[in-house]
């Protein structure tokens, strides 16, 4: 008679072969007896393509696949341990963002896979510079964490050797050389932002914030450069976005005013004007163009705006020109050098001319030099 001594079980294990290889099995066991006596029954199942398929998955999941380094999901696992970690030793911690200069031109120029290699390069490199127990991950892009633990209690040693570290990672990047498929030698350069913390007195985002708010300083530095963050750098760039904010609204909600400099000949006589912008919200003072102009240009305002002035600047041309007395005067606008390269230039201009009536010979369009110079062909 046939009895079955307890329910079957199921165990994963690897085991070895004859030949010395290693493969995932799956065994299943079940006790029995037969006239009294007790056996044992196991059967064995290859999982070895079920096991490479959940490593692939879970790689997939928490690792970039071109540089292998940890992504962006399984950093932030890592970044709160390590906050939790630091809460209980109370030892300082550092995160920096790495961020290479110029990498969109190397790719748009030598292609991608020019740039791929030097991404792994760039990997390679970085996790030279740290601890076997540091992290250094590629959040995307072009840009990299590293996340270095157990900087010891002391505020300033900790940021001393967070320094360190940081410009030891500069330096072999500015020694590293890349050849391109020309024969070109491409060197790298990088801007590295950085921030300390203790224990959870700041979130994962927060620090997050903080390191790249000091990447943006480095950048604005020069590039090539090491920044710490600070309370006052996250004012100024939080003062910035309430700015941009506010130019955003001043352009829809008709804040912006043109002002007319005239213009006189040796004689004295009115020949033009030039078209000042000015910046006039009604529930505060007047900005200063130094102070809205370099914004504009940097979030690329300056294309609707620049569109603004020349829609206004015509016009006043077609007004003044029922004018006898103003019907001559020439009006000069400047052009921003992002506005002049927007393809569609030549073609907004005419539909504004057309459409307002001016005399396109009463217009002057005024360029920075460099924008003439630096492709004097196009132009």
């Amino acid at each position: 008679k046939l009895v079955a001594s307890s329910t079957p079980s199921t165990v994963e294990t690897r085991l070895r072969r004859k030949d010395g290889a290693l493969i995932d099995v799956e065994v299943n066991v079940s006790n029995f007896y037969l006239e009294d006596t007790q056996y044992v029954y196991a059967s064995y199942r290859d999982i070895g393509d079920r096991k490479q398929a959940e490593e692939k998955i879970w790689s997939l999941a928490y690792f970039d696949p071109l540089t292998a380094l940890p992504n962006r999901r399984l950093l932030l696992d890592r970044l709160g341990q390590a906050l939790i970690s630091s809460d209980r030793s109370q030892e300082y911690g550092a995160m920096m963002i790495l961020d290479l200069d110029n990498f969109k031109a190397l790719n748009d120029t030598q292609g991608h896979d020019v740039g791929d290699r030097l991404l792994i390069e760039v990997a390679r490199l970085v996790a030279a510079c740290v601890r076997k127990e540091d992290t250094v991950a590629r959040l995307g892009g072009d840009e990299y964490v590293v996340l270095i633990e157990n900087l010891g209690r002391n505020e300033i040693s900790a940021s001393n050797q967070a320094e360190q570290i940081a410009e030891k990672i500069r330096e072999t990047l500015n020694r590293a050389c890349l050849t391109t498929s020309d024969g070109q030698i491409y060197q790298s350069t990088a801007s590295i932002g950085m921030t300390l913390f203790l224990g959870q007195s700041d979130s994962t985002d927060d620090l997050l914030k903080q390191a790249d708010v000091a990447l943006y300083q480095a950048k604005g530095a020069g590039r090539d450069a090491i920044r710490f963050f600070d309370t006052t750098m996250q004012q100024l760039i939080e003062g910035r976005l309430l700015m941009e904010a506010a130019l955003r609204r001043g352009l829809e909600q008709g804040e912006f005013r043109l002002f007319y400099q005239p213009q006189m000949d040796h004689g004295q006589n009115l020949t033009g004007a030039e078209a000042l912008l000015r910046w006039l919200p009604p529930d505060s003072a007047p900005v200063s163009p130094m102070e809205f102009i370099p914004l504009a240009e940097e979030t690329g305002l300056i294309i609707p705006i620049g569109l603004w002035v020349m829609q206004t600047a015509c016009t006043q041309l077609d007004e003044w020109s029922n004018n006898p007395a103003t019907r001559h005067l020439k009006l000069a606008i400047n052009v921003s050098a992002r506005q002049f390269r927007q393809p569609d230039f030549v073609e907004q201009l005419r539909e504004i001319l057309d459409h307002s009536g001016a005399n396109p010979t009463l217009l002057k369009l005024e360029l920075t030099e460099s924008v003439v110079l630096e492709n004097v062909e196009d132009v």
